[in-house]
């Protein structure tokens, strides 16, 4: 598990890497790259959560 983290986050930087040297499209795309993923990543916690205490209740 945690090596797959740390795999993730070096694939990050190093296409931030890229973009800072390249004008253009890709430096207005930035944020996207960097927000989606922790966007994506609220909404499924939030539907597990949601998924997860829909059964607790009796």
């Amino acid at each position: 598990m945690c090596c797959r983290v740390y795999r993730n986050i070096l694939l990050v930087l190093a296409g931030c890497g890229v973009v800072v040297f390249v004008d253009g499209e890709a430096m207005n795309q930035m944020w996207m790259f960097v927000l989606a993923p922790i966007i994506g990543a609220l909404l499924v916690a939030l539907a597990w959560k949601a998924l997860s205490n829909k059964g607790d209740k009796k």
